[in-house]
């Protein structure tokens, strides 16, 4: 997408097959210029919104996080995504696609379209030959907070006080 030439070919193949979407898979091997600095990646998310723009298709670009740190939730947050910020600014909305188990969380992170709504599940569903052949989609429940001893002492010390506050255990 840094090249006039490359850019030319979609456009062509954009006049000629008229298509409600393009899906840009992924951003990082799409070009050959960086990420990191806002001059490098504007060019490549102005053209990518021109042609939503003039073209009127919806655009999907693949793109990928930074590595998670210890220190830090796995929640996926903009601040998570690659690069520079001018990637998520030119986005109209970013949905984030999590492992959860077995199957797939799907999480809207940005939206200028409308307000966000909660995270789904889609279930992979197999035939019995175990091939894939669609999606089962449930509302997210969030999994039970992991407790370290710490806290699983002080509730229990928490509860020993409250039942013998209440008379049902001696002290």
């Amino acid at each position: 997408l840094g090249m006039s030439q490359d850019r030319e070919q979609i456009v062509n193949v954009i006049e000629g097959t008229n298509p409600d979407l393009l899906i840009l898979d992924s951003l990082g091997g799409s070009h050959t210029r960086g990420e990191n600095k806002v001059e490098d990646i504007r060019p490549i998310m102005e053209f990518l919104a021109y042609l939503s723009r003039d073209y009127q298709i919806a655009v999907a670009v693949v793109h990928h996080l930074n590595k998670d740190r210890k220190d830090e939730s796995p929640e996926v947050s903009l601040g998570r995504i690659r690069g520079s910020t001018a990637i998520t600014g030119y986005c109209r909305s970013i949905f984030a696609v999590e492992r959860f188990l077995d199957n797939i969380k799907l999480r809207v992170i940005k939206s200028n379209l409308s307000l966000i709504g909660e995270p789904i599940i889609a279930k992979p569903l197999l035939d019995s030959n175990k091939n894939f052949t669609g999606f089962d989609f449930e509302p997210y429940t969030a999994p039970p907070e992991k407790k370290n001893k710490k806290q699983q002492c002080s509730e229990w010390i928490l509860q020993v006080l409250s039942e013998s506050k209440k008379g049902n255990v001696p002290l």
